[in-house]
């Protein structure tokens, strides 16, 4: 998986294709292991007494594939931390939390907590494509 570079870099891609992007927050911690692949997390388990970070939606490749299907190919990760405080205000976002915004920033869909999960998230995109070109249709 490729994740953008930064929430503006992601932003401003998507806005100038006119696509939704998202945003996946996540506890600092993890920030430099989710969705980087088994090298990354074999070497956070090194570090960690062999323990792994908790599970999460990009454990595997299903999301991406979902998300990429329903046409949204920018994605940031934004670890949960002071610096980002207003960005998680902003969504009402905590750690474990795929948001989904139009190019403007606003959020179309969430995902928090419990609720973040590879069923939910699958279920709720295969008609996401559909639903945009809708969205995007009266934001004309």
């Amino acid at each position: 998986m490729s994740w953008a570079s930064s929430v503006d870099s992601a932003k401003s891609t998507a806005s100038g294709k006119k696509e939704a992007y998202a945003l996946y927050f996540c506890a600092e911690q993890y920030s430099e292991v989710v969705g980087e692949g088994a090298t990354a997390l074999n070497a956070f388990k090194k570090s960690n007494s062999g323990k792994g970070p908790p599970a999460n939606i990009f454990d595997n490749n299903v999301v991406v594939d979902a998300l990429k299907k329903a046409g949204i190919n920018q994605l940031a990760k934004v670890p949960v931390t002071k610096d980002n405080a207003d960005l998680c205000k902003k969504y009402g976002a905590g750690a474990n939390t795929l948001v989904i915004c139009a190019p403007n920033g606003e959020k179309l869909a969430m995902f928090a907590g419990a609720d973040c999960t590879q069923s939910a998230v699958t279920k709720a995109l295969k008609t996401f494509k559909t639903d945009y070109a809708a969205y995007a249709a009266k934001q004309k």
